[in-house]
């Protein structure tokens, strides 16, 4: 899967629709219509309390769905802001924001913060290596090539291409961690790349299964390989692990409501990971 998991996208977009929810909870609660209690908060509010209102969960939302480490502590500040914020209103017109509006966004809240708190989920954040959906797009090319290591040249099968390197099933064994030379042509292109072999996947239909190779860039080569990749997006060619996001949204409900699995990140997944980003 080259998604985010999708209950932190889930979760970026309630932030992110947040205030719209605010605003319809709020004109419900003093019984006025939408554009009414809209320009109202308009014409009463300080600059502070718009910002407030309109501004802070979105730019949490923001930083929950770009899963960068700046993400967590802006969360968890908006989080305090937000609790603050909501006491902080009820107290001084509790008329106007009832008790039980309170205790619900407290609830919500603490649901919220203590989703993000838990190890699997702050790990995300803050090891880019589990960050999975990051990797670059690994596209099957199943082209003919050959990889050159200290006992010489191996002939083999170029599976997948990314920018960063490739998974080449051949049938004599090279050693990880070795040096190599990788050659292969797609389309009209060939190239050579210098690289290393950083993980040996068997059963991958040669004798001795397939090797991911990690390319070691020169800026030619980048350019090159980058070249190459671009093509192969725009002639429409299939990339590994990609699906239909319906299909994927409906397979995660159906897991999680049969299972229970899948509102967080499961180590199979940053499994996967380590293999992807080599």
């Amino acid at each position: 899967m080259r998604r985010r998991p999708w209950p932190i996208v889930i979760l970026a977009f309630i932030h992110i629709l947040g205030p719209i929810g605010n605003l319809i909870l709020s004109a419900h609660v003093q019984e006025m219509s939408l554009a009414q209690y809209f320009f109202a908060l308009i014409r009463t509010s300080s600059t502070w309390g718009l910002i407030d209102f309109f501004a802070l969960l979105p730019m949490a939302g923001v930083a929950i769905y770009l899963c960068k480490k700046w993400s967590y502590p802006i969360f968890l500040l908006v989080a305090g802001l937000t609790i603050y914020s909501n006491f902080n209103t009820w107290s001084q017109a509790p008329d106007r924001f009832p008790a039980w509006g309170l205790a619900l966004t407290l609830f919500l809240d603490a649901v919220f913060v203590g989703y993000f708190l838990i190890p699997a989920v702050r790990t995300v954040y803050m090891d880019p290596r589990i960050r999975w959906w990051e990797s670059k797009p690994r596209y099957l090319v199943n082209a003919p090539g050959s990889v050159k290591d200290a006992d010489g040249e191996k002939n083999g099968t170029v599976a997948d291409l990314s920018e960063g390197g490739i998974f080449f099933a051949a049938e004599e064994t090279i050693s990880p961690q070795e040096p190599v030379t990788v050659r292969f042509k797609s389309g009209d292109r060939e190239i050579e790349v210098r690289g290393t072999v950083v993980y040996h996947r068997k059963n991958s239909g040669a004798a001795h299964g397939g090797y991911g190779v990690q390319f070691l860039h020169t800026r030619e080569t980048a350019c090159a390989v980058r070249k190459m990749v671009r093509n192969l997006r725009r002639s429409g060619m299939e990339a590994r692990g990609t699906s239909d996001w319906r299909e994927d949204l409906t397979t995660w409900f159906v897991t999680l409501a049969k299972t229970g699995k899948g509102l967080v990140p499961t180590p199979q997944g940053q499994r996967a990971a380590t293999n992807n980003n080599s």
